[in-house]
C-alpha cells in the first residue's frame, strides 16, 4: 500500500499492524498515484476526485477522519491479516531485525539496557526499539483492529 500525504497516522497504524506501508509526504497528488501503480500498491486516500479516477491502479477512498477508523476500513475492504509483530518500522516502513544489546547500549538509555532482555533495530533508518511498558498496549490495540475490522463499519468511520 501506498498512503498519501494526508494519511501519515493511518501509514504507522497499518505498519503497527504488520502491513508494508509507504507513506508519501509531499508531492503531485498523480504523481503520487503512478507510483503506487508502478509499485503494484493500492494507494490509500482521503482525495475523493483522485479516487474515482480509473486510470492508476488500485485506490482506496478512506473514509473516516480518525485513523483508528481508517485502519479498520483498510483492513476490511482489502481483507488483510492483522499480526502485531512489529516487524515493520512505525516511522519509515523499514523491516526490523533484531540486534544484541551490545549493538543497542549507544542507541537506548542506560536503564532501558538494565530492564529490557531483547532490541530491534530498522534497517533503512536505524532506529532502535524494544519492548517497553508500552507495547502491551500497542498489541492490544492491534489486536482490536484485527476483531473489529471484521464487524460492519460504524458511524464513525464515515465521513461526517
Amino acid at each position: 500500500m501506498l498512503a498519501d500525504r494526508m494519511l501519515g497516522k493511518l501509514a504507522r497504524f497499518l505498519r503497527m499492524a504488520g502491513q508494508d506501508v509507504e507513506y508519501v509526504r509531499e508531492g503531485d497528488p498523480l504523481e503520487i498515484a503512478r507510483r503506487a501503480a508502478l509499485e503494484n500498491r493500492v494507494l490509500l486516500t482521503r482525495d475523493r476526485k483522485l479516487a474515482t479516477r480509473k486510470d492508476h491502479g488500485e485506490v482506496l477512498f478512506i473514509e473516516s477522519r480518525y485513523p483508528y477508523y481508517q485502519t479498520r476500513q483498510v483492513v476490511r475492504e482489502l481483507k488483510l491479516e492483522v499480526n502485531a509483530d512489529f516487524r515493520r518500522c512505525f516511522e519509515d516502513n523499514g523491516t526490523v531485525q533484531e540486534i544484541s544489546s551490545e549493538d543497542a547500549k549507544t542507541f537506548v538509555p542506560p536503564y532501558v539496557l538494565e530492564s529490557a532482555h531483547t532490541f530491534y533495530r530498522c534497517e533503512r533508518c536505524a532506529n532502535v526499539y524494544w519492548n517497553g511498558s508500552h507495547v502491551t498496549a500497542m498489541r492490544e490495540m492491534v489486536a482490536s483492529i484485527g476483531h473489529d475490522a471484521a464487524s460492519a463499519p460504524t458511524p464513525n468511520e464515515r465521513e461526517d
